[in-house]
């Protein structure tokens, strides 16, 4: 990579600072470098900035984009990201000025140290005596890691999800903080390169701007020490007030149940809590998992019943103590405010590089209470930042670039269904800002013993169930679920409408004929329940994919919403993975499971005609434990490293099917991979098949056992016209069965469903 190669957006927020604004503009025009364009997102409650720039004149091309509403810097810069056209995005505050190698230097730095992101660095000047005070007491000289001038790749800052959007303050410390822990590589000046230079200049601001930052920050999961620390020291105070209250009652009353129990109330929720903070940073944080929250809130409850049972204990030690030391509140207090103006006037200040000269003899009181001030308004903020459970946290970083789906689907990606009509697409949506959470309901060992050795742990089924239930009631908004066919298999609509009263829109995606599975002569209540299921669960879907127009024509009373999305395979890959070598006889391959290999019983006679009669081979992939009596074959497992491998190898692929109304829904998969590998297929002319197969052009249709065996010959004795066929069906496939034909439909019905349900 080269200088030239930049091509840098500067995104700048602005908000009644027409002067500042002024002044960066300036400082980014001297710059050795200069970006492609500068975009300002400006949510003024006046058009001076408006009417500022109409008749600017600026050698940079400047973007203004003017929001009539309330909104805040994260929102600012997720929005000004969006419309930058450069590769690169800079970000820079309306009151911070960058020095003029500023850019340069961070492109040079990008390209030397093969970094992701640079990140800004910047020291707070000074105008006034007050400002120097105020500078003394929490900045000091020395430089900051800040938001303000970092320089990102546009592609890395989109994968980020961008800025929480509903927050004054802490999204710009989370958003660092996010990027560090994203695996981006992530480089940080050892010098300063940007200057704020507008501190406030009353005391009255600056306390009126901490306090408004310490709530906001409450709302962002950042700086817990520094909130868990104030939660301990107002529980501690609460302890000690409630305490002594008890004691003065008790001089008075006998007794005093009520206050008794708010006491040991107190005193368990300090412990248990404080307890909980400790086991959670050691070790409960360690663990990624979503369902690890309901772990930690089990965890807390146990603690909780734990130190309830001693309370009375501890009560009783609070008590003497108290009476020992009657005014441990006042002494406390003043201690603690000490040691604040103390640590801000002489500390804080030495190791930030305040001159002692400056400090000394006078000033370290002033900055010392200044400081003092200042934690007093931020007690507040944060004190209910570490009160609010984590689950707050989380619903206030929602508002972002970041849009959430959940694919809810029976199996992980050893079904065939799972991995085309379900991973396939997560590229695609990670870069339209989805973030996909894969939750199967059974794991990769459950899907072996089912369908390979027909083995059911109903114990797994029920825990399966159990957290499946609790995930879709209590997953917080927003979200879109894509569901595999149902939540719950032989079970009523219960998890589809939780998500229909939770207002949480949800796609059903199907792609076989489950339903037709109750309907049987016996009409059990059973069958009937379940039967209406399928019917009241499309009626209740946001939308239907469906994967043949079968299951449409069935369900199209039930939703005005449905779509038509086949199964797919990126031929692309196909094409990359598969080989020129063929096996040295002829040979037949089939692939599937063994919930589809009893198809293969229906060409039965064919196939031993054309061993007997042809010698060819038979290669049967994924059968599990079918037995074909009186058929010479190979049989091997089904892997997804080797299947493109084996299939181009052969010479043919098949696709047996019955003529049934389950078979009808199929979607004609094992056609595709065929097609897909470069080798012309024979397959029942049932549903789909006949759609995907043009007889004699690009594959061959087989209606009885007589044809079956007689396509097959054919091809095995004309090697040009089976090539030939091959070659066209890969055409086939390329033109109307490849991801990437549908990718760009399949994201804009996502798009469309997402911006109704949660549209600003």
């Amino acid at each position: 990579m080269k200088i030239k190669d930049f091509q840098t957006s500067i995104i700048i927020p602005t908000f009644n600072c027409k002067d500042s604004l002024i002044k960066v503009l300036e400082s980014i025009k001297k710059q050795t470098v200069l970006p492609i364009e500068i975009i300002i997102v400006d949510n003024s409650n006046n058009n001076k900035i408006k009417n500022l720039l109409k008749n600017f004149k600026f050698p940079i091309n400047l973007i203004y984009k003017k929001l009539n509403y309330k909104s805040y810097p994260g929102k600012n810069r997720n929005i000004g990201a969006k419309l930058a056209k450069g590769n690169w995005l800079a970000f820079i505050d309306a009151k911070t000025l960058p020095k003029s190698d500023w850019l340069e230097s961070y492109q040079k730095i990008i390209i030397k140290e093969k970094v992701d992101v640079v990140f800004g660095y910047t020291k707070y000047s000074t105008n006034s005596r007050f400002q120097e005070i105020l500078r003394a007491s929490t900045f000091g000289a020395v430089g900051y890691v800040t938001t303000p001038g970092s320089l990102i790749s546009k592609e890395n800052f989109m994968k980020s999800f961008g800025f929480i959007e509903n927050v004054r303050a802490g999204e710009d410390i989370e958003w660092r903080q996010r990027i560090l822990n994203s695996g981006n590589l992530c480089y940080t000046p050892n010098k300063y390169f940007l200057i704020y230079a507008e501190l406030p200049n009353k005391l009255i601001d600056i306390i009126k701007k901490y306090f408004i930052y310490s709530i906001h920050n409450a709302r962002v999961n950042i700086q817990n020490d520094i909130k868990n620390s104030y939660l301990g020291v107002f529980f501690l105070f609460l302890l000690i007030f409630i305490t002594k209250i008890k004691i003065l009652l008790q001089i008075n009353y006998s007794y005093t149940p009520n206050l008794e129990n708010i006491n040991n109330i107190i005193i368990t929720l300090l412990f248990s809590y404080t307890l909980y903070l400790i086991i959670d940073d050691v070790i409960l944080k360690k663990i990624k998992n979503y369902y690890v929250n309901y772990l930690k809130y089990s965890f807390l409850i146990f603690l909780y019943f734990i130190f309830f049972k001693i309370s009375s204990k501890i009560s009783i030690f609070f008590e003497s103590l108290l009476i020992k030391i009657p005014n441990i509140m006042t002494i406390l207090v003043l201690s603690l405010c000490m040691i604040s103006v103390f640590y801000r006037g002489f500390i804080k200040p030495i190791n930030r590089n305040i001159s002692s000269s400056y400090i000394f003899p006078y000033n370290w009181l002033l900055i010392g209470l200044v400081g003092l001030s200042l934690d007093l308004v931020k007690s507040p903020g944060y004190t209910l930042g570490a009160i609010m459970p984590s689950w707050f946290h989380k619903k206030s970083q929602y508002d972002s670039i970041k849009k959430n789906i959940v694919f809810y689907t029976k199996y992980s990606s050893e079904s065939a269904s799972i991995r085309y009509r379900f991973h396939a697409y997560e590229n695609i949506l990670n870069k339209s800002y989805y973030e996909v959470d894969n939750q199967p309901l059974f794991n990769n060992k459950f899907f072996y013993n089912k369908i390979f050795l027909d083995k059911i742990n109903y114990f797994t089924v029920l825990l399966s169930y159990m957290i499946r239930f609790f995930d879709i009631l209590t997953r917080k908004k927003p979200f879109i679920a894509i569901i595999h066919i149902e939540l719950f298999p032989f079970l009523p609509t219960i998890g589809e409408r939780i998500l229909k009263f939770r207002k949480i829109p949800f796609i059903i995606d199907i792609d076989d004929a489950v339903y037709h599975r109750y309907e049987k002569k016996e009409k059990s209540i059973l069958n009937v329940q379940l039967l209406n299921k399928f019917k009241n669960l499309v009626s209740l879907s946001t939308a239907l994919f469906a994967g043949n127009n079968y299951h449409i024509d069935f369900f199209k009373r039930k939703n005005k919403n449905l779509h038509y999305f086949p199964t797919v395979i990126d031929t692309n890959y196909y094409n990359k993975n598969k080989t020129n070598e063929k096996y040295k006889d002829f040979t037949i391959v089939w692939v599937g499971s063994p919930s589809t290999a009893f198809y293969l019983l229906e060409i039965l006679p064919a196939l031993r005609r054309l061993k007997k009669e042809n010698g060819v081979n038979i290669l049967l992939i994924g059968t599990g434990e079918l037995n074909l009596s009186n058929l010479d074959y190979k049989k091997v497992e089904w892997s997804e490293n080797t299947e493109i491998n084996y299939i181009s190898k052969s010479h043919v692929g098949i696709m047996p099917l019955n003529n049934t109304k389950w078979s009808l829904g199929k979607c004609g998969f094992k056609i595709l991979q065929y097609m897909g590998c470069g080798i012309p297929v024979v397959a029942s002319p049932v549903g789909v098949n006949s759609e995907i197969i043009q007889d004699k052009k690009n594959g061959l249709i087989a209606r009885n056992q007589e044809d079956w065996y007689n396509k097959i010959v054919y091809l095995k004795n004309n090697p040009r016209v089976a090539k030939n066929i091959g070659f066209k069906g890969f055409k086939s496939v390329s033109k109307d069965f490849d991801i990437g034909i549908w990718e760009g439909n399949y994201i804009n019905k996502v798009d469309n469903i997402y911006n109704k349900y949660y549209s600003q």
